[in-house]
């Protein structure tokens, strides 16, 4: 680092957020140059009655496919949606080549919903986002 001043200021902006996926997507290009690194994004929504549901949001980086969000209507829960969302997902994913799905969640949220459908904790931080939760780590190979 020169003597020049360095500031850093709180910059909450679609721009300042696209500057930095654009360092970091630079970089992981120039890491992995010779390999196929595209992302592609998934969304799906789940209508009944033409009423939304519910939805799953995913992305596809290198060689895994990430859920981001799963969420289904509380009053709906159980009746099978989250689990024709994954069975979605997981096919897009294969047949995108992916080797592996991966989500995190939390004790209070999906992980036994997660372990039905195959995926296997790798990972968790206790007291994490609060005191009492943890947050699970999960993937599921897939073949």
């Amino acid at each position: 680092m020169s003597n020049q001043t360095i500031q850093i200021f709180k910059l909450d902006s679609k721009e300042n957020v696209e500057q930095i996926i654009h360092i970091l997507e630079k970089h992981q290009h120039q890491k992995f140059s010779e390999i196929e690194f595209s992302e592609i994004t998934f969304s799906f929504a789940v209508m009944k009655d033409d009423i939304y549901q519910g939805g799953l949001t995913a992305k596809k980086t290198g060689n895994r496919v990430h859920i981001s969000l799963l969420a289904i209507k509380e009053e709906n829960r159980g009746s099978g949606l989250g689990s024709l969302l994954l069975e979605k997902i997981e096919l897009i994913a294969k047949n995108k080549s992916a080797k592996y799905l991966t989500v995190n969640t939390q004790d209070y949220q999906g992980l036994g919903f997660y372990q039905k459908y195959g995926f296997t904790v790798f990972g968790e931080l206790t007291d994490c986002p609060v005191e009492g939760t943890t947050k699970y780590f999960l993937k599921k190979e897939l073949k």
